[in-house]
């Protein structure tokens, strides 16, 4: 405790810049408009070009994946099924970004979708992503048994049960 002026001063760092950040080269980080500038380029211009790369690579995926060949193992059908889901996230995701593109148009219309892109895509992009967590846990659990029951693999992880286990 030290005492400024006859006052005393329980002041810490932290109380000092805490209302700073609002106020330009008050020491912050980034202050608010930047954030937003940098917010708003990466959803208008680095996204769309990520969402179309990423289609593609599952698209891919999916065709190679889909092949007769390749469904007959396992780990194929399931890595097949993730790439779906990656798929389904990457349109999401796409589909709650749009209104910055629309916004470069008509600000009303994107205020509009922005409000319809709230709810449903929040709901099966949580969907999406839990089942691609559940379908990574699935990948790992046969790779373990095919590390420490490599006899036992082909009799116990099969495509069928791979479809079950999916579902």
């Amino acid at each position: 405790m030290t005492t400024i002026n006859g006052s005393q001063a329980n002041s810490t760092v932290d109380d000092q810049h805490s209302n700073n950040n609002d106020v330009p080269g008050s020491g912050g980080f980034i202050t608010k408009v930047t954030a937003d500038v940098i917010r708003s380029a990466i959803n208008c211009y680095l996204l769309p070009p990520v969402v179309l790369f990423g289609w593609i690579g599952n698209v891919l995926s999916l065709i190679i994946l889909g092949g007769k060949k390749m469904r007959q193992y396992s780990t194929n059908i399931v890595l097949a099924y993730l790439a779906f889901i990656d798929t389904l996230l990457l349109l999401i995701a796409f589909m709650r970004k749009m209104p910055c593109l629309v916004g470069k148009a008509d600000p009303l219309t994107a205020q509009t979708i922005d409000y319809v892109m709230l709810t449903a895509p929040l709901i099966l992009e949580l969907i999406a992503s839990r089942t691609s967590s559940l379908l990574s846990l699935v990948i790992c659990c046969e790779r373990f048994i095919a590390v420490f029951k490599p006899l036992k693999v082909k009799l116990w992880v099969t495509p069928k049960r791979m479809i079950f286990s999916v579902f």
